[in-house]
């Protein structure tokens, strides 16, 4: 009777975090008229800008890890922001930005303009050790 009624505990905590796992991710990328942007799928990449075009508030950025290039927009709601140390504040504006600076952009899958454009620190370089 013990047993068996472990079993059943252990089938139930199996079966609740099955159903866990499946919700994991459950964003979308679609535009959904009367649908709320706090369910959207948000997308993360470091890179370095390549190019800046002011007139249009947009920087191509090159990924660190694909090699490919980005052609991130702004706009007036795109926070910018820079690690500590780098800048007198935290907090940058467009202005700030030049090429070749390491950047970390968040941006939406479904839209073309980053939600906020952090400058970071520079990779460290790997020291070559004298063997």
């Amino acid at each position: 009777m013990v047993s068996m009624a472990r079993n059943l505990i252990l089938v139930f905590c199996l079966v609740m975090v099955s159903g866990s796992l499946f919700a994991q991710g459950s964003g979308t990328t679609r535009n959904y008229p009367n649908r709320s942007d706090s369910y959207e799928v948000t997308r993360v990449f470091k890179g370095e800008i390549v190019q800046l075009d002011a007139e249009q508030r947009a920087m191509t950025v090159t990924d660190e890890k694909s090699g490919r290039l980005f052609l991130m927009k702004t706009s007036d709601r795109t926070r910018f922001r820079a690690d500590k140390g780098l800048f007198e504040s935290k907090k940058i504006s467009w202005a700030q930005l030049q090429p070749g600076q390491r950047v970390r952009v968040v941006f939406k899958a479904s839209s073309e303009f980053a939600q906020e454009v952090k400058v970071i620190k520079p990779k460290k370089r790997k020291k070559q050790s004298d063997t």
